[in-house]
């Protein structure tokens, strides 16, 4: 079963539109290996045969009770202005405040924020390292493109959800604060940002299916993709 799209065109499908291809800096990152953690042996050759995926959301990670695999503030931003001085149009990340003659005026306390209700997400890692995965557990499955992942399970979930499902995002997570404020720029994209210090040795590598409209009680789906056979393996 061969694999001939270019790398553009498997992201224009993913639902890249031209100017995010071409500001992307991560494409050396698009076909690194990275490693899917199991519990059970079962799981891990279900993984890499094809034979069952099984894709989670961001609202059960929320839900989980271990620190290590939930994060109650999964999807989510948090910007404040701190005691800013204005000049002129001044924007935050979420919304925008703008005066033509606006000169130094102080903006003092305002929070804004962003969160994803709910996405599809599946989690691996970008280090074979599973004495640091804890509760992950210690079977693995070796993912040698990140890029063909993407681009056969968007496919399959396709299928199985129809249109709902939007654009699909990977990259590694960068390890930073939700919280950020006054003139800093975002700490990364929402979705793909997490607290330093709990979560930097998981060294996590993302993808995230983003939908068009609100699902209520979204839950995790089990996709068959024989086509992962040929990149994925146990490790």
């Amino acid at each position: 079963m061969g694999f001939n799209l270019s790398d553009w065109e498997v992201l224009r499908y993913l639902g890249w539109d031209n100017n995010t291809i071409s500001k992307a800096t991560n494409h050396i990152l698009w076909n690194i290996p990275v490693y899917r953690f199991f519990d059970k042996m079962e799981y891990a050759k279900k993984f890499a045969s094809g034979e069952s995926i099984r894709i989670s959301t961001l609202n059960i990670c929320r839900g989980y009770e271990d620190q290590q695999r939930g994060d109650k503030e999964e999807g989510k931003l948090v910007y404040s202005t701190g005691d800013s001085v204005l000049s002129g149009t001044y924007k935050t990340p979420f919304n925008g405040i703008s005066g033509e003659d606006m000169t130094d005026c102080v903006i003092s306390g305002t929070i804004d924020s962003a969160t994803i209700l709910d996405a599809y997400v599946l989690c691996t890692s970008m280090n074979y390292n599973p004495f640091k995965m804890g509760s992950f557990g210690y079977c693995c499955v070796k993912i040698d493109s990140p890029l063909k992942l993407a681009y056969f399970l968007t496919k399959k979930i396709r299928n199985e959800l129809g249109d709902v499902v939007g654009k699909c995002e990977f990259q590694p997570v960068i390890y930073d604060s939700i919280y950020f404020a006054g003139d800093k720029d975002l700490p990364g994209p929402i979705g793909f940002v997490k607290n330093k210090e709990i979560y930097f040795d998981q060294r996590e590598y993302r993808f995230i299916w983003f939908l068009k409209k609100e699902i209520n009680n979204l839950g995790y789906i089990d996709i068959q993709c024989e086509e992962l056979s040929e990149f994925c393996k146990l490790f």
